[in-house]
């Protein structure tokens, strides 16, 4: 195997050791725990959510704004709103709603 295979293979590990500890992290508090969770969407920048599940709550981060969402009961996944935001989703998968715009469909990194 030749050092150019070598680094590449060490880059490509390297990168995924990176992405999964930036993916999930759990928070502690004294109340409840708390789990970050980054997007990529198919069009914009890059959003996070802090799920806070014993809050019945999330914060969504976008554009370097903080919005407050409740839970909603849902069948299945999961789903926070408020007036004018909601987000969806189950597993990875996350659709984001902002008001009268289209829907915008993100998947966690």
């Amino acid at each position: 195997m030749t050092s150019f295979r070598i680094a590449q293979i060490l880059a490509v590990l390297l990168s995924t050791v990176m992405l999964a500890g930036c993916s999930t992290v759990m928070e502690a508090s004294s109340e409840s725990a708390a789990t970050r969770v980054a997007y990529t969407c198919d069009r914009g920048a890059p959003i996070a959510v802090v799920f806070y599940p014993s809050e019945g709550r999330a914060e969504l981060l976008r554009n370097d704004n903080v919005i407050t969402l409740e839970s909603v009961p849902v069948g299945s996944g999961f789903k926070y709103s408020n007036v004018q935001t909601t987000i969806r989703g189950k597993g990875d998968e996350m659709i984001l709603e902002v008001g009268r715009m289209a829907p915008i469909t993100c998947k966690a990194m």
